[in-house]
C-alpha cells in the first residue's frame, strides 16, 4: 500500500494522471445520475480530483470521496458544493457514519491485492442500503490473448494489480457477493497496449 501511495502522490503531482479527464471516467458519473432518487447519498472510491463528486453533490446528492492522495481540488470543490466532502483514507480502512444509496469504483476494484477481492466487495455490500447501486468499472479483456489476466501473480512495480475481466467472470463474481445485476457497458479505450476496455457494471444489492 505504501509503494502504491508513493507512485500515486508522485502521478498526480506531475499531473500525469491521464485518466483524469478521459470520457470513460466521466461515463459513470453521468449514468448514476439518471437512476438516483433526489437527495441521495453516494460514496466515490478512489474519487482522485474530485471530478465526479463535484458532478454528484451538483445535482444535489451527498457526494462523499475516499483516496490516498489529497489533491487541492477538493477544498474548491468543498467550497462549491456544501454536500460534498472527502476522506484521505483507502475504502476497506473507511468506518461511514451512515449506509450508502449507491458506491461509485470507476477504477479501484481491478488494482486491489487477490485477498482483498472478497472483503472489498464484502465492504461495497455492507456500506448499501438494501436495493443500493453499486457502479463498477473494470478493465474487460478483448481476448484471451490479453497480457493482463483476471488473476495476476505479482503486481506491477508501483504496487498495482492489473486485473482484467469478461461479462461472464464479473457477473459470477457479483452475484457470489449478493449482487443483482442490472447492465453492463463496454467501453472503448485506445490505451494500454489496445488490449484492454472499460467494462461499467450496474449492480443492486437486493432488498431482502
Amino acid at each position: 500500500m505504501a509503494r502504491f501511495t508513493s507512485w500515486a502522490d508522485k502521478i498526480y503531482a506531475q499531473a500525469r494522471d491521464s485518466w483524469t479527464e478521459t470520457d470513460e471516467q466521466r461515463y459513470a458519473a453521468r449514468l448514476m445520475l439518471g437512476t438516483l432518487a433526489p437527495g441521495s447519498r453516494v460514496l466515490d472510491i478512489g474519487t482522485g480530483r474530485g471530478r465526479d463528486v463535484a458532478v454528484l453533490a451538483g445535482a444535489g446528492h451527498e457526494a462523499v470521496g475516499l483516496d490516498l492522495t489529497p489533491l487541492a481540488e477538493w477544498e474548491k470543490i468543498r467550497a462549491d458544493y456544501d454536500r460534498a466532502s472527502f476522506e484521505v483514507r483507502g475504502f476497506m480502512d473507511y468506518r461511514p457514519t451512515g449506509a450508502f444509496d449507491a458506491v461509485l469504483d470507476s477504477g479501484c476494484f481491478h488494482h486491489q491485492h487477490p485477498d482483498d477481492l472478497d472483503p472489498y466487495l464484502e465492504k461495497v455490500r455492507d456500506v448499501l442500503v438494501p436495493g443500493g447501486s453499486l457502479w463498477l468499472n473494470v478493465f474487460r479483456r478483448r481476448s484471451d490473448d490479453c497480457a493482463f489476466t483476471e488473476n495476476p501473480t505479482a503486481p506491477w512495480t508501483d504496487g498495482r494489480y492489473i486485473r482484467t475481466y469478461v461479462e461472464s467472470t464479473v457477473k459470477a463474481l457479483l452475484t457470489g457477493h449478493g449482487f443483482s445485476l442490472v447492465s453492463h457497458t463496454v467501453i472503448e479505450r485506445d490505451d494500454l497496449r489496445a488490449e484492454v476496455d472499460d467494462m461499467l457494471v450496474h449492480a443492486v444489492r437486493p432488498k431482502q
